[in-house]
């Protein structure tokens, strides 16, 4: 897609087969944008949310880094009562194990 010219100027995307996961079950989707600062990705995005969906496909640094964040949210968030719920599926889910593992390592090279 990166010769697409249709997505020039993006750097990233979320499988539509994602969303209609979701949508199927009765959730509303909101992506977390990879250019939103810390604070609205972790702080105010969190507390908004009902849980995470981290997706599979190609990751980078960036999604690694935000993703620990997120983890790191939830883990307190649970902590002190409020369910969060996190689901990876495919490198979101190698992701989680990751962080779990408390591990600075990514498991796979992006």
């Amino acid at each position: 897609m990166k010769n697409d010219p249709r997505f020039d100027g993006y750097n990233s995307y979320i499988m539509a087969a994602y969303v209609k996961f979701m949508e199927g079950s009765g959730a509303r989707v909101i992506p977390i944008v990879d250019t939103e600062s810390q604070e609205v990705t972790i702080t105010k995005m969190t507390e908004q949310l009902d849980g995470i969906l981290l997706p599979g496909g190609g990751g980078d640094d960036d999604y690694f880094a935000k993703g620990r964040q997120i983890y790191e949210q939830a883990i307190s968030m649970n902590d002190a009562g409020d369910f969060f719920p996190v689901w990876g599926t495919c490198l979101g889910f190698e992701y989680l194990a990751s962080y779990a593992a408390d591990s600075s390592d990514k498991i796979l090279s992006s």
